[in-house]
C-alpha cells in the first residue's frame, strides 16, 4: 500500500506532456542545448509551454510561464494555491531551463480568490477580475471594517494573504468598495484552509525534493 502511494506521489511530479489550452511552445535556446546552471552543473534546457508551471531541484517554489516566455515567480507558495489545489500541474524541469527564461514580474494572487494586505500596513484589499489584464488583478481598497463585514462576512479577516509591496504596485488600482456592494464570494479561499491544504501537501511531497517558499520572497 505504501509502495503504491509512493509511486503516485511520484507519478505527480513527472514532466506533463503540453495541454491543448497551452498550445505555443518552445525552447529559451535550442531545444536540448546544454548550459551551464548557476550551481555549476552543465544541463540540458527543456522546451517549455506559455501557461505552464514549472520547478526545479536547486529553486525554491513554482514559476508560471507568461507571454515572452517569461518566468513569473510565485513569492510564496500560498499565492499558488489560490490557482491551483495542488502540484499535479506542476512540471519538473532543469535548473538551466528556469534560468535561461526571461525573469517576468511576481505573480499575482487570483483574482476573487483572497483579500491581500502588505505586512505592516493597515490598508486591505479585493482582488477583482481585470479582463484587459487577467493576470494583473484590480486592486479595491476596504475603506473600513463595516464596509469589509458587510461586503464579505464577520470572517473577512480571514480571507486576508499577505503580497509584498512590490506585488501591490503592480496591481491595477480600481475603485474602493462601498457598502452597498455584493461581490462575488464564492470562490473565496481562507488563510487557515489556504495553509492546511498548503502543508499537508508539501509535507507528503517533501521527499520529493521540492523547496517550498513558505514565507514572502522579496
Amino acid at each position: 500500500m505504501r509502495l503504491a502511494f509512493v509511486s503516485l506521489v511520484a507519478a505527480l511530479f513527472l514532466p506533463l506532456a503540453a495541454s491543448a489550452a497551452a498550445p505555443s511552445c518552445d525552447a529559451p535556446v535550442a531545444p536540448g542545448t546544454h548550459a551551464r546552471a548557476a550551481s555549476g552543473v552543465e544541463e540540458a534546457v527543456d522546451t517549455v509551454c506559455l501557461g505552464e508551471y514549472l520547478r526545479s531541484p536547486g529553486h525554491a517554489g513554482v514559476v508560471y510561464v507568461a507571454d515572452g516566455f517569461k518566468a513569473r515567480a510565485f513569492v510564496s507558495d500560498v499565492q499558488f494555491f489560490t490557482y491551483e489545489p495542488d502540484f499535479r500541474h506542476v512540471r519538473l524541469v532543469s535548473d538551466a531551463t528556469i534560468e535561461s527564461l526571461g525573469a517576468g514580474d511576481p505573480m499575482l494572487p487570483k483574482a476573487g480568490s483572497v483579500l491581500v494586505q502588505v505586512p505592516g500596513a493597515a490598508a486591505v484589499y479585493a482582488l477583482v477580475a481585470n479582463p484587459a489584464k487577467p493576470l494583473y488583478p484590480m486592486a479595491r481598497h476596504l475603506p473600513s471594517e463595516r464596509v469589509a463585514k458587510a461586503v464579505f462576512g464577520n470572517h473577512w479577516d480571514e480571507l486576508i494573504v499577505e503580497i509584498t509591496a512590490g506585488q501591490l504596485a503592480l496591481l491595477t488600482p480600481g475603485a474602493s468598495v462601498t457598502l452597498q456592494e455584493a461581490l462575488p464570494r464564492e470562490a473565496l479561499l481562507s488563510l487557515p484552509v489556504l495553509t492546511r491544504q498548503m502543508t499537508a501537501f508539501l509535507t507528503s511531497f517533501a521527499w520529493a525534493g521540492y523547496k517550498p517558499r513558505l514565507s514572502l520572497a522579496p
